[in-house]
This record gives C-alpha cells, structure tokens and sequence, in this order.
C-alpha cells in the first residue's frame, strides 16, 4: 500500500514530465507517443524495472536539456 502511495504522490510530476517531452519531441508525434509507450513497458516488464526507469530518465532529461539548449541558441 505504501508503494502505491508513493506512486499516486508522484503522479503530478511524471505526467507534467511526458507532457515536456511530448511537447519537445513535437506535440502528438507518433514516433515519440511509441518510444514513450516501449520505455513504460520495459519498466514495468522487464525485471530490474527502476534501474531501468532511472537510466530513461536521464536520457530523457538531457534530449529535453538539448533541444532546449539547441532553440536557444538557433
């Protein structure tokens, strides 16, 4: 039960976080839709799911950071 909550509480932050990368990615792009929908499967399929989760994140985060930094500058 308390991993549940711990999950519901994070609920806010985790979609606000694939909204940005959706947005980023391009709104509605179908590519970025599946890549998203095959990195959630492997988390919560494959076994060690929160390495797996972790190490996403932070790809994620720097494709974010770099198309960020890259409109930035152009």
């Amino acid at each position: 039960m308390q991993t549940f909550l711990a999950v519901f509480a994070m609920w806010p932050i985790m979609m606000a976080a694939m909204m940005l990368l959706l947005f980023t990615g391009g709104v509605m792009n179908l590519v970025v839709v599946a890549l998203l929908a095959i990195g959630i499967g492997l988390e919560k399929l494959a076994p060690g799911g929160s390495r797996i989760a972790r190490s996403l994140g932070v790809m994620l985060g720097m494709i974010v950071l770099g198309r960020w930094s890259w409109s930035r500058m152009h």
